[in-house]
């Protein structure tokens, strides 16, 4: 990666390709514990085999770049049933689909508008579920520096898929703000914060919908210096909006600035549980602050596709940064 690269660009860059680092590193452990990490890997810190190959990206970082290609074919937006239907065509079910997302996007294939297919498949009341979270990465960048509308695509973006519970639509919008605020600092040459960074964000958020997921974020902003195993006990790691989420944040927030964005995505996974999606959240977060050039290049040069599937994804990330400098020509601001 060129250390000369447009630090803005780079960091797009980072974001999306951040997200397949952690994806991939996470992904033969998922379901698994910290001990049974520990006992097997030591530290998980390189990529290895799972149930898909080495490298491998699971739907976390299929659906990240389905929903990148439907903003920059959407010059930075997206009407929903193209976004469905971007993320039909994206869609392959062996790289690990929720069963009700998998639901209804093969509705949506068949030519089923979205709001019916989620009526028809979709969980009562929304799934509150990561996966509008794990996702939704991109929107920081057709977002970047307007705070608002991040918010608004961050909602839109997790109610297709039937991620429509609250507290689904809020760990959407929280993650999304979380990568637009580190991208910012990193850019400012700024420490992330730890603390302040997350106890920040949620003052720019309305107010979170369910006791568990605000007592998750409560408890970790009073227990900061908490040990890990403490942290995974009383939060957890599971599937649910409300433990992964408030876990993959504290736990690469809390990493050695030493170790850069490794630190940031090592310390997360290792956490086990769903650790590839919080693994390609703690590294979209990562590729945010610390930028493409930051990531580990033995993590890049492992990802599944190669050189060519890395210039898809540097592409993806390059048209969504020349949308943004666009907008900043019209007079947007990013700061």
């Amino acid at each position: 990666m060129s250390k000369s690269l447009d630090p803005l660009r780079d960091r797009f860059r980072g974001v999306l390709l951040g997200t397949h680092c952690g994806d991939a590193l996470g992904m033969p452990v998922e379901g698994w514990t910290a001990d049974q990490i520990r006992s097997e890997f030591g530290l998980l810190n390189n990529m290895s085999h799972g149930r898909l190959a080495r490298g491998s990206f699971t739907d976390d970082t299929e659906m990240t770049l389905a929903l990148a290609q439907a903003l920059v074919d959407g010059q930075g937006g997206f009407e929903e049933q193209q976004l469905a239907r971007t993320f039909a065509e994206h869609l392959h079910a062996s790289r690990g689909y929720g069963r009700n997302t998998l639901a209804i996007l093969f509705e949506v294939r068949d030519r089923v508008p979205w709001e019916l297919a989620v009526r028809r498949k979709g969980q009562t009341g929304g799934s509150h579920g990561n996966g509008a979270a794990m996702r939704v990465a991109p929107v920081a960048l057709a977002a970047f520096g307007d705070a608002d509308r991040l918010r608004d695509l961050a909602v839109r973006q997790a109610r297709v898929t039937g991620h429509g519970h609250p507290d689904a639509l809020f760990g959407a919008q929280l993650q999304a703000l979380a990568v637009m605020r580190a991208l910012q600092l990193g850019l400012a040459g700024r420490p992330l914060g730890g603390r302040a960074f997350l106890s920040e964000l949620l003052q720019e958020l309305p107010e979170v919908p369910a006791p568990r997921f605000s007592a998750a974020l409560s408890w970790l902003l009073d227990h900061w210096d908490a040990p890990a195993t403490a942290v995974v006990a009383q939060v957890g790691v599971g599937v649910y909006i409300g433990a992964s989420l408030p876990v993959a944040l504290w736990a690469a927030l809390t990493a050695d600035p030493a170790e850069g964005a490794e630190g940031m995505v090592v310390r997360t996974v290792n956490l086990g549980g769903d650790a590839d999606t919080t693994g390609a959240m703690a590294g979209a977060l990562a590729g945010a602050y610390y930028g493409a050039a930051g990531l580990p290049v033995r993590w890049l040069k492992a990802l599944e596709g190669g050189k060519n599937a890395r210039d898809r994804i540097e592409q993806l990330a390059d048209a969504l940064w020349v949308q943004d400098e666009g907008r900043q020509a019209g007079g947007a601001t990013t700061l």
